[in-house]
């Protein structure tokens, strides 16, 4: 089951490629494009592709909040713009207005491919799967070369259980949309006898998409070519440093390079964590015993069924095996920090100096420093991850908690700052908690009328108001 959601997720996904916006989105460096991509967007305002870009770039970072008002206002001022209604539709943030904007479009323009595809994944969402094919074909009716459509029928088609019928799919979308790279990977996985020419073709398509070098790591693997698999995933890398799959398959790669496994004993592993099934584990622990990844990916299984005891057991055998393995000590400390964050402390410290662009890991780093009185440490932790991050919105508002009881000053500045940049609820909270903090309730509400003009969301007319007539 979860290899066919993962296939159905990876055919339905968006993605762009070509410009500085979209190689950045490709390496994940989504806060860096979000200032290109508005710009962009700014400046083509009747060009599809630009405003969906910017949609989508700012939804992956959390904040479809902040970009919805806009162009809900847009589509107000053009109701009968198909676009400006597909776009609402693109931007909104519940199933039921991301529904009725694309109605509106399709009643506008029954040949919008966008909208049928934009209503396909709505219906898709809600599990009505045979609308939501119906939905992708007749975009595809309209525009055969709309990849996203292509991606959205594949999904569709894995989730009814119709896997040759994906296969199909897959194939003609290559030939009809070439560039949609998300293609060639459903292929791949599903037809892995063909699996090295179709990535070989993708890699010649799209040679700085690290999703290909990525799924050639993994293919390489199963073939037991560790020194290849190595190759492939540091080209991915390389341009992606936190691809999380890619840096799995290079502990792989590493592995099988060492001798304590090989390419039988990787595809029983990789079956067993896509599974998530613990009993699948136990006959590889007995065959490969000195592997100490093995035991940190079983760790990771029992810890997603709540089996936390036999988590800490397994990643604790894995530092046996290897003292230094990053991986065993990341999640050695996060399973550690709820309970005892002094001891998760050390395990997250070694972790994080290692991974040093990871925020998650910065964030939960910073916490274990905090909670065991090192305040002073998470500070400066913190500041170096909001500053490297900054639309990270909970290294933010961690960051905010640890420097409130130092200086409600700074941290009401702080708030005041990055609201600007996301003007998010959540962010918003944090902005009126900290003017109470630091008695400057005036200054946000000054800062949410300015958030309101520049917006037009009058949910921060509402919001100013409050503050204004709240107690200091």
């Amino acid at each position: 089951m979860r290899l066919v959601l993962f296939l159905a997720t990876l055919l339905a996904s968006t993605a762009f490629a070509g410009s500085e916006v979209e190689d950045l989105i490709l390496a994940g460096r989504y806060a860096d494009a979000a200032p290109i991509a508005e710009k962009q967007a700014e400046a083509a305002p009747n060009d599809l592709h630009s405003q969906v870009q910017y949609i989508d770039v700012m939804a992956a970072l959390g904040l479809a909040s902040a970009v919805e008002p806009v162009y809900i206002r847009r589509s107000d001022a053009a109701p009968t713009d198909a676009d400006a209604q597909f776009l609402r539709g693109r931007a909104a943030t519940s199933l039921e207005r991301a529904e009725e904007a694309y109605r509106k479009a399709l009643q506008l323009n029954s040949g919008h491919a966008h909208a049928h595809a934009g209503m396909g994944t709505v219906r898709r969402v809600q599990g009505d799967l045979e609308s939501a094919e119906t939905s992708f074909r007749s975009a595809l009716a309209v525009d055969d070369s709309l990849g996203e459509a292509w991606g959205g029928l594949g999904s569709v088609l894995i989730l009814r259980g119709k896997k040759d019928a994906a296969l199909e799919v897959g194939r003609r979308a290559m030939t009809k949309a070439p560039s949609h790279v998300e293609s060639y990977l459903a292929v791949a996985a599903l037809a892995p006898m063909s699996a090295g020419t179709i990535l070989d073709k993708a890699a010649s398509i799209a040679p700085a998409d690290p999703r290909v070098h990525s799924a050639m790591a993994r293919h390489q693997l199963t073939l037991g070519d560790a020194e290849g698999a190595m190759e492939a995933a540091r080209k991915a890398l390389t341009v992606d440093p936190l691809g999380g799959e890619a840096r799995r398959w290079a502990l792989y790669a590493s592995a099988m390079a060492a001798g304590t496994l090989d390419a039988a004993g990787f595809e029983q592993a990789d079956k067993a964590r896509m599974q998530g099934s613990v009993d699948l584990w136990a006959p590889l622990m007995a065959s490969y015993p000195n592997c100490a990844l093995l035991w940190v990916e079983r760790s990771a299984t029992h810890a997603s069924l709540g089996q936390v005891y036999s988590a800490k057991k397994d990643v604790q055998r894995a530092l046996e095996i290897d003292p230094d393995n990053v991986e065993a000590h990341a999640a050695l400390g996060l399973l550690l920090l709820n309970d005892d964050p002094a001891a998760a402390r050390p395990h997250l410290q070694k972790a994080a100096d290692d991974r040093p662009i990871d925020a998650s890991l910065q964030v939960a780093t910073a916490m274990a420093e905090a909670q065991s009185g090192d305040m002073a440490g998470a500070r400066t932790r913190l500041k170096a991850t909001v500053d490297t991050h900054p639309y990270d919105i909970r290294a933010l508002l961690t960051y905010g908690q640890v420097l409130s009881a130092e200086d409600p000053q700074a941290t009401f500045d702080l708030m005041s700052d990055a609201v600007q940049r996301m003007p998010d609820t959540r962010v918003v909270l944090a902005l009126i908690g900290a003017a109470k903090d630091a008695g400057r309730l005036s200054d946000a509400a000054k800062r949410l009328e300015e958030l309101a003009a520049s917006t037009g969301n009058p949910a921060f007319i509402e919001a100013a108001s409050v503050v204004r007539g709240a107690k200091p």
